[in-house]
This record gives C-alpha cells, sequence and structure tokens, in this order.
C-alpha cells in the first residue's frame, strides 16, 4: 500500500513540474536560435535555445541592437530606460504582442503573456485576444511633441517605409518608391545615396578570439548570423553556408 505522505509529495511534484513547464518565456514568440536584447543591459543579450533564454554579452564596445538582432555601435541603439519618476510602468515590446517589459522602482523585467493571450497596452494587464486585437506593428513612441507636430519615423528595418506619428501610438504607415529611401531631415522620399538609412548592420571589428573548450555550438560574440561548431578541438563556422574551419 502506497504511504499517503509519499503519495501527496508525488503528485504535488508532478504538478509543480508541469505549471512550470507551461509557464511562458520571452522566447516564446521567437525561432529557435533567435536573439533577443536583455532590457536589463544594453551590452547583453538572450539566445533562444532548447531550453528557454540563453544569456550573453556583445563584444565590451558593442551594443545590443533590438532593431537589427545584432551587436552595433552604441550611436545607433536605443537602449530601454525605465522612468525615473515612477513607481510601477508596463511597456510593450515593439513589434510583439505577447511580450512586455514591467518597471518597478526603475527595475525593467521581461514577461511574456500566456498563448491565446495578448498584452493591453491600456490596462498594463494580459487580456483576450478579442480586446486587445493586437497585431505585429509599428508603435509611435511614448513621447511625443505635446503641441500636436507632425513627425514622421523611419522603419528600422525597411529603408522605404516611414510611419506619421501625430500624438497618437497609432501611426499611419506610408510608403516610398521602393527603388527610394525616406530621408527623415527632410520628410521627403529620396535617393539612396542621398540619405544615411543603411541596408546592413555596420561592420564590426575583426573577429574576436574564439577558442573551442568542449564539443558543442556557440554563439558568435558580435554576430547573430554566424554560430561556431567545435568538435574534437576543431573550430569551424557556419554562415547558412557550407561549413568551414576555421584556424
Amino acid at each position: 500500500m502506497i504511504d499517503k505522505t509519499v503519495y501527496v509529495i508525488f503528485i504535488t511534484l508532478v504538478i509543480a513540474t508541469t505549471a512550470t513547464a507551461q509557464l511562458p518565456t520571452i522566447c516564446d514568440e521567437e525561432e529557435l536560435n533567435a536573439f533577443i536584447p536583455n532590457v536589463r543591459n544594453c551590452n547583453a543579450w538572450y539566445r533562444c535555445g532548447l531550453q528557454g533564454p540563453e544569456p550573453g554579452n556583445c563584444p565590451e564596445e558593442f551594443n545590443f541592437n533590438p532593431l537589427t538582432r545584432s551587436c552595433d555601435w552604441p550611436e545607433n541603439v536605443e537602449c530601454f530606460q525605465c522612468p525615473s519618476n515612477e513607481t510601477i510602468t508596463t511597456h510593450i515590446m515593439n513589434r510583439s504582442c505577447r511580450s512586455f517589459v514591467r518597471c518597478i522602482a526603475g527595475v525593467p523585467t521581461q514577461l511574456m503573456c500566456e498563448s491565446g493571450l495578448q498584452f493591453n497596452n491600456v490596462t498594463g494587464q494580459c487580456d483576450l485576444e478579442s480586446v486587445v486585437q493586437c497585431s505585429l506593428r509599428f508603435i509611435c513612441p511614448d513621447s511625443l511633441p505635446i503641441d500636436g507636430t507632425i513627425i514622421a519615423i523611419r522603419d528600422p528595418l525597411n529603408c522605404s517605409v516611414y510611419y506619421i506619428c501625430v500624438g497618437e501610438p497609432e501611426p499611419l504607415r506610408q510608403e516610398c518608391n521602393p527603388e527610394l529611401h525616406f530621408d527623415p531631415v527632410t520628410g521627403l522620399c529620396t535617393f539612396p545615396n542621398k540619405t544615411d538609412c543603411a541596408a546592413s548592420p555596420p561592420e564590426l571589428p575583426e573577429e574576436p578570439i574564439f577558442r573551442c573548450t568542449e564539443d558543442g555550438v556557440y554563439p558568435h560574440p558580435s554576430s547573430c548570423t554566424i554560430y561556431f561548431v567545435c568538435a574534437s578541438g576543431t573550430k569551424f563556422t557556419d554562415t547558412n553556408k557550407k561549413l568551414q574551419v576555421k584556424e
């Protein structure tokens, strides 16, 4: 006959394990091996591995750019900061319907609504999809001119697309001819060589030294499109092409 105490402990462990397995993580909306920002540290990132988010850092002189998902020069990166004059605030992550940041006494924590729920930016809580009706979209910044001045912001992922923000969180999407780029200085579509939009992230310094200590797959310290494979002490690199041996 099974001891009642042992049985109760076993059931409790099963329930706890099941609940833990079902908890959403900040990687739920991402593909395997995707890189996402760590809002507590502008230099840091998470890689979405098989066991969930795995922490890492860019080289010391770089910050992680959440728009390009790569390590970038600090002047190209807008780091997340909690409001210093408010006790508790919530902020939805751009281009996400479930991921948000909760700031408590100036300390940010990344959170994710459960599958089937979306973050309600009005109430600051996870809510029914039918209520929120969120779609992955560009969101106007929180701080806009109080006099109602119209501002145009170029899409961070498409040089030919821009959004008009007029004191409201909902932007008006506009498109230039695909062969032209939007210039935020003049507010006009123009030739690509007449504005500063980069189709690809800035070049980084020479590849940092990486040495194999154990067999396995390791992220590149300064690129989100390259990774290392260590096998029997030999280092290989892959850029979605044929694996090549690295000296």
